[in-house]
């Protein structure tokens, strides 16, 4: 079976407390929510690469380079460092 390719208005989204992502469609002003804390989904780009949820340390790196963009980006809201193990 055949599969359609990727298209090009599927953006990841993520969740770095719940360790949770998703493709959905990208659209300004729009703010995505997780569907197990309700917070805003953080927006991951188009090419990414999202760890498994089980891999505990790539989610902690994707939480430091994240607060990293943020803060070089001068954004108020920085998150806490989660502390799910």
């Amino acid at each position: 079976m055949a599969y359609p390719k990727e298209t090009t208005n599927s953006h990841k989204f993520i969740c770095i407390p719940c360790r949770y992502s998703a493709k959905r469609k990208w659209s300004a002003g729009f703010k995505h929510r997780c569907p197990n804390c309700r917070r805003s989904l953080l927006h991951a780009g188009l090419k990414m690469p999202i760890p498994r949820k089980s891999d505990t340390k790539a989610w902690e790196a994707l939480a430091i380079d994240h607060r990293t963009i943020l803060a070089r980006r001068g954004t108020k809201k920085v998150p806490a460092k989660t502390g799910k193990a």
